[in-house]
């Protein structure tokens, strides 16, 4: 099999090294370094953005960066995706929803050789000064690849979420080999990786309760607001309506709790509410949601997109009256910070990595993640809702002034420069 680096053109973005002199966060140690991120795939999704961004703000801050995918699907997100120096197979392996327990362990099981190739080519091609990996079975492929410290930059540790969820539920076989590979995701993770990156202070108290390591964190940022304009009718019309607009973003799978959502946005129509639903995601719980829909009373009301581009998501939050996020083992999610910055009152799930951040703001709500007390939130949502927007308006200075993209980016070029001054193991 060959590799190619895969240049993708837009306009040239300025590099601010040469502003650096200004801004003594910027020093650190002043050397250019050649980092390599490894990454499943790259697609509009949040730890996909968080990738973009991270390797976008490197190459601002003057280093060389690579990014090694096995596949690449830019529609629809920033121009920060394009112009990268993508490195990738001739020909790309897309990722394969799982069905079972077999094809499940064949998916990362394939994805962990194919990353593990791609990374050893990219090493024989050039010498790098750290190495970077990210989600699942990313951080596995570079482990023991000798030439260069690995820096993990941990979204969760490994644990059965979304589609796996389910399959441990129900069978044996993966369960078992979920308990093997747990054994071997400590051994990897304890003798090969040279620091660790949490993404929230949640997921820095998993990493320590699994691996006893501490982590260093570093919070995914936001953008500015964007205000391009829209004209998708069905945007618009959303955008438009005079009643309760509520917007729900994620995945079409079992812990994003879209169900809840559903049933909480009827609860509220039953009782004479106006309300409209607006679900963007795509996923396996795509028919049974719509199914839902159209057999309930919302099937004038709620509606389900598949996808948006980045513009249109940030049109939509601002348009909508609350962005609603009941998800269980969330440990950070743009979602919630996007929202708030672009002052939209938002409903998290308690022990959600992301209420760290909003503690004692009315802007956002953590509830249970159940259906009583996600009506009672949105019933208190709209009998102070002009207060509470006024919150959020506050709310979302703070979260743009904290959380700039330069930020998670100067924190990860922090532990970068550390662990290749002390090598690798």
């Amino acid at each position: 099999m060959q590799w190619n680096i895969l240049w993708i053109k837009q306009k040239v973005v300025p590099s601010l090294a040469s502003d650096t002199q200004a801004d003594p966060l910027l020093l650190f140690e002043g050397k250019r370094l050649k980092i390599l991120i490894v990454h499943p795939h790259i697609y509009p999704g949040g730890a996909e953005k968080a990738v973009v961004k991270l390797a976008r703000n490197l190459v601002q801050l003057g280093n060389e960066v690579y990014v090694g995918t096995l596949s690449l699907d830019l529609r629809g997100m920033s121009e920060d995706a394009y112009g990268l120096n993508y490195i990738t197979p001739d020909r790309e392996i897309l990722p394969i929803p799982p069905h079972n327990t077999i094809s499940t362990l064949r998916r990362y099981f394939s994805e962990l050789v194919l990353l593990r190739r791609l990374v050893r080519k990219a090493m024989r091609e050039r010498r790098y000064d750290v190495i970077n990996a990210h989600n699942f079975p990313a951080y596995w492929a570079v482990s023991s690849v000798h030439g260069a410290p690995l820096v993990w930059t941990c979204n969760e540790v490994l644990g059965t979420y979304r589609e796996t969820r389910e399959l441990s539920r129900r069978s044996q076989l993966f369960r078992n080999m979920f308990s093997i590979a747990k054994f071997f995701d400590e051994l990897l993770v304890n003798r090969f990786i040279s620091a660790i990156i949490a993404n929230s202070f949640l997921t820095r108290s998993q990493v320590k309760e699994r691996y006893g390591r501490d982590a260093y964190v570093a919070i995914p940022g936001v953008d500015a607001p964007s205000y391009t304009s829209i004209d998708r009718k069905d945007l618009l019309a959303f955008s438009s309506y005079d009643g309760l607009k509520i917007l729900d973003v994620g995945s079409l799978t079992l812990p994003k709790n879209h169900h809840l959502v559903i049933g909480a946005a009827a609860a509220l129509h039953n009782e004479g509410e106006r309300v409209r639903l607006l679900i963007v995601g795509d996923g396996p719980l795509r028919d049974e949601l719509n199914s839902r829909i159209l057999k309930g009373s919302l099937r004038d009301s709620a509606q389900i997109l598949a996808r948006c581009s980045e513009e249109e998501l940030n049109f939509l939050y601002r348009s909508s009256d609350v962005v609603v996020l009941p998800a269980i083992d969330q440990t950070f999610g743009l979602v919630p910070v996007e929202a708030l910055a672009s002052g939209t009152p938002t409903i998290v799930s308690k022990g959600s990595g992301v209420t760290k951040l909003i503690e004692g703001s009315r802007a956002c709500l953590a509830v249970e993640p159940q259906l009583e007390p996600l009506v009672n939130a949105l019933r208190f949502l709209i009998k102070n809702k002009e207060s509470i927007k006024s919150e959020a308006r506050t709310e979302a200075a703070r979260i743009r002034s904290e959380f700039p993209w330069s930020n998670f980016a100067k924190k990860h070029l922090q532990v970068f420069e550390a662990a290749s001054r002390e090598g690798y193991h």
